[in-house]
């Protein structure tokens, strides 16, 4: 905390030791007292502390039922016994929000007790809870003799040293559980499990322990599969249990941790599987007179250790179904990839062929210069035979077009179609990086070559519709 927000925290908590009623909450704080000669000057040094943070305009003072300025104060001063009740009210939701447009996100309580009424109404889950709502959160507390939260949510002492890193690595981001728990509730869900993987501390007062049972929901959360409500959330394990959350009750720092370490394994990789197998095991050894909370309480462990068991056991089959699967897509790709190579060996030697047999008639042609030539001008056999050999490259072109791009298009479909319904172990991103990277050179090709040869079968057409005009004057001279 910074120098001039210390100063006026402690201010405020002055002012709170000579006031006989204090209430104060995430939002705000109101402090009320009976005439004290001191009252003044302590507002004047509160009010001209926050003015320096830029935040005059979130305190405001009364005398009796009178709202006051600071101006105004030493008339109240010079007047003995001038009012019977003084009132404070200091507004911590315009306070965090200012603190929020400058990164750091922060606020304070004047008590432990304070606190701990804070977190404990809390929906550990609501996006709506201001723990939700920052990426980094520090909260001070007047009272607080040593720091208590996680990396990115800390309870603090007003003069304290940020917590030191944790030793478990990142939890997974409120997508990822997303795209793992299906969320069917009335309220915004929203949450960081970064925020309640706690770190070691001093739990043991009522402040840690509101903090540790607030953590445990937001990490049991994690391993469900559906979730209503704090009355309905559902495991799919050997059965289907519809379960309450419970009441938070009694948790510790270790088992805590051993939580956390649950649900890292259970979202480090291929999380279907993993969190399968560990609810096959929770749901087995639990019924709907449960709560989720008391389940995990009782289950963590076993359930934990025969997960990872029989994980081990299904990758290893899975693994050479993987590499089944993967030998056989590899297959069909290459006899996909040799599908287009085909073709276009196939379209060249035709091209090859015909362009051949033009050549030859061309040089029968022109021998019969020297031969007969005169009856074939009389019959315009030549114009007839070279006129028919030009429609035989445009026809043999389109057929060939024809046919070969409806079956390279109906074997890639048919290709797509049963890798899609058959797969079970290659997921659709790596089948298509499979597919892309074994047939884009082919494509290419394809693309290229083709219309380049289609294009050689017009232009030799063209030349043959060509030839009887050239022929003519080639027996002119």
């Amino acid at each position: 905390m910074k120098t001039a927000d210390l100063k006026f925290v402690k201010k405020l908590n002055e002012i709170k030791l000579i006031s006989t009623s204090y209430q104060e909450d995430w939002s705000s704080i109101n402090l009320i007292g009976d005439y004290d000669h001191s009252i003044f000057e302590l507002y004047r040094e509160a009010y001209e502390l926050l003015s320096q943070i830029d935040g005059g305009h979130l305190i405001r003072f009364w005398f009796d039922s009178d709202e006051v300025i600071v101006s105004e104060i030493d008339d109240y001063e010079q007047s003995p016994n001038s009012f019977f009740k003084s009132k404070l009210f200091f507004n911590k939701q315009g306070y965090t929000i200012r603190n929020q447009q400058t990164g750091q996100y922060q606020n304070f309580f004047l008590t432990s007790d304070s606190c701990e009424n804070w977190l404990r109404g809390l929906n550990a889950i609501d996006g709506r809870n201001p723990i939700n709502l920052s990426t980094s959160l520090s909260v001070f507390v007047v009272d607080l003799e040593n720091s208590i939260g996680s990396e990115t949510f800390q309870i603090l002492p007003l003069v304290a040293n940020d917590i030191s890193p944790n030793n478990h690595g990142y939890l997974p981001s409120f997508a990822t559980i997303q795209e793992n728990i299906h969320f069917i509730s009335d309220i915004p869900i929203s949450f960081n499990l970064n925020h309640y993987a706690l770190i070691a501390g001093d739990y043991q007062n009522r402040l840690g322990k509101a903090l540790l049972e607030l953590s445990e929901v937001a990490l049991s959360v994690a391993v469900v599969d559906e979730f209503y409500n704090s009355n309905k959330i559902i495991l799919n394990g050997l059965k289907r249990l519809v379960l309450k959350i419970g009441e938070e009750s009694d948790t510790n720092f270790d088992y805590l941790q051993n939580l956390v370490c649950v649900v890292k394994w259970l979202y480090e990789d291929r999380i279907n599987t993993r969190k399968k197998l560990f609810n096959e095991r929770l749901t087995l050894e639990v019924d709907e007179s449960t709560t989720l909370l008391k389940a995990l309480r009782e289950q963590l462990t076993p359930a934990f250790e025969q997960a990872k068991e029989r994980y081990n056991f299904v990758i290893l089959d899975r693994k050479d179904a993987y590499a089944k699967e993967l030998k056989d897509l590899l297959k069909d790709l290459r006899a996909q990839s040799d599908l287009y190579s085909y073709k276009i060996r196939t379209l060249l030697n035709n091209f090859l062929r015909d362009v051949l047999a033009a050549l030859v008639l061309v040089g029968f042609t022109i021998f019969t210069k020297f031969t007969d030539n005169i009856g074939l001008d009389k019959n315009k056999l030549l114009t007839y035979v070279f006129d028919g050999l030009a429609l035989y490259f445009l026809i043999s072109i389109a057929f060939q077009s024809i046919v070969d791009i409806t079956d390279m298009n109906i074997t890639t479909k048919e290709l797509t179609y049963w890798k899609k319904a058959a797969k079970e172990l290659i997921s659709e991103r790596e089948f298509n990086l499979h597919y892309q990277n074994s047939l884009r050179s082919r494509k290419l090709s394809i693309i290229v070559l083709y219309p380049l040869i289609g294009l050689l079968y017009i232009v030799i057409a063209m030349l043959c519709f060509k030839y009887p005009f050239f022929f003519e004057h080639i027996i002119k001279k």
